[in-house]
């Protein structure tokens, strides 16, 4: 409640979007791989904290990322995209986790979800950081944060064109059925 209230928005002021994500990403795995070999309530705790902060920082920070990579025109359509994964995830996660546990033991669900989030830092780390002397400049100046946003890869590199393509083509034959 308290990051994503307002100091998130602060810390990303300060930090930059991208550097915030990349915190979060590395928090949420970490809490993830200290679920899976947690043995005692403190450590158990303590890997709850980091998820929940990795959390915090990562999903505004993402959505910022999103809004000011992608195009104008496919903004929309891209945090869409975003948000349904996310639910997606929310839902298959579990049901994926109840069928790993009887085969795998208890830890393994945390250790695929640490992977999986690792793989998501992995990504978000091939979009490089701008220089530090224009992160700070940016802290400084927050409406200069936009303009030093590296754009590392067009919707096309992204595979974006064409799924976008295909959203358009089915909502127009559906609105052309007329239903």
């Amino acid at each position: 409640v308290l990051l994503q209230g307002g100091g998130a928005g602060r810390l990303a002021r300060v930090l930059g979007e991208r550097l915030m994500l990349f915190i979060g990403l590395a928090l949420f795995a970490a809490g993830f791989v200290g679920l899976g070999v947690a043995q005692e309530l403190p450590a158990t705790v303590a890997a709850l904290v980091a998820i929940a902060f990795g959390a915090g920082l990562a999903t505004p920070a993402l959505q910022s990322v999103i809004a000011a990579e992608a195009e104008p025109a496919d903004r929309g359509a891209v945090m869409g995209l975003s948000q349904s994964a996310a639910a997606l995830g929310r839902v298959a996660g579990p049901a994926a986790a109840g069928a790993m546990l009887g085969g795998f033991g208890i830890a393994a669900p945390f250790i695929l979800g640490a992977v999986v989030l690792l793989i998501a830092l992995m990504v978000a780390l091939g979009s490089p950081l701008p220089p530090l002397n224009q992160m700070k400049a940016a802290a400084a100046n927050p409406s200069a944060a936009r303009a030093i946003t590296p754009i590392t890869m067009s919707r096309r590199e992204l595979g974006m064109e064409q799924l976008l393509q295909e959203c358009e083509t089915s909502i127009v034959s559906i609105d052309a059925s007329g239903s």
